[in-house]
């Protein structure tokens, strides 16, 4: 194994010089540079997550929470999934607590001045599984894990499928989470609009009725065959009659 020789040993003025002498500032060199690669090495064999140190978090945000970054703030805050009304008519999008940054952890310092470790990708280990997890969910390893849209449990994440999709990853172990954000546009995928229905144009068809005789329907066709029915008392226009075996409804 090679050492970080420092500092390198140059040669001094009045030394005598041989070939050992002179190659001494070149071998510290080399020693310091295989060193390096050594380090290099572990580093790209040992590399499992993508961490951002010392930034700032909210005063509520504890060790594994999930958080997003708060614009308003200016620092990470709690997230969930969430949407909100916008325009007319209204248009229900995600509000930005959607779009995770990671998971925390080493939170420390006072309150105002919260700093922690920001995981934003890969294997994220010592999770506290009280933290992260919601209460209607637990541990299961290798099942997949949403943002939570519970607003009394913000920043954690369940193993139940909510209407707003935003996976986050698996639990690989008891307390490893492997950090997979699901970084798509959710706009693209889950947009709720709300219209205003006309009551003007509402058609009252009435109670059903069992009508009589006998009727025969053709897939592709809008003619009904009938055989000892009573069209002419029973039903009129702008009535609509429907099939008992599948309900579908014809005018």
């Amino acid at each position: 194994m090679a050492n970080y020789v420092t500092p390198v040993k140059t040669i001094v003025n009045g030394e005598n010089v041989d070939s050992a002498v002179t190659n001494r500032p070149l071998n510290d060199l080399i020693e310091r540079t295989d060193f390096l690669k050594e380090q290099l090495d572990k580093i790209k064999s040992s590399f499992e997550v993508v961490t951002k140190l010392d930034v700032k978090v909210d005063d509520l945000v504890v060790e594994s929470n999930v958080v997003y970054w708060n614009e308003n703030k200016q620092k990470y805050d709690l997230a969930i999934a969430e949407l909100e009304a916008a325009g007319a008519p209204p248009q229900f999008l995600p509000t930005d607590r959607n779009f995770v940054a990671g998971i925390v952890s080493n939170v420390r310092g006072t309150p105002g001045t919260k700093i922690a470790d920001l995981h934003i990708e890969g294997v994220v280990k010592n999770i506290n599984t009280t933290n992260l997890i919601e209460s209607a969910s637990s541990l299961e390893i290798g099942k997949p894990y949403w943002l939570t849209v519970n607003p009394l449990e913000v920043g954690k994440v369940t193993t139940t499928k909510p209407g707003l999709e935003v996976f986050l990853g698996v639990f690989v172990g008891p307390s490893t989470f492997l950090l997979n954000r699901d970084l798509k546009n959710l706009g693209e995928s889950h947009i709720h609009y709300e219209f205003e229905l006309d009551n003007s144009k509402w058609i009252d068809l009435g109670p059903e009725t069992a009508l009589t005789g006998s009727l025969t329907f053709t897939n592709g066709s809008t003619s009904v065959t009938g055989v000892g029915t009573s069209f002419t008392t029973e039903i009129a226009e702008g009535g609509a009659i429907k099939l008992d075996a599948d309900d579908f409804m014809f005018e």
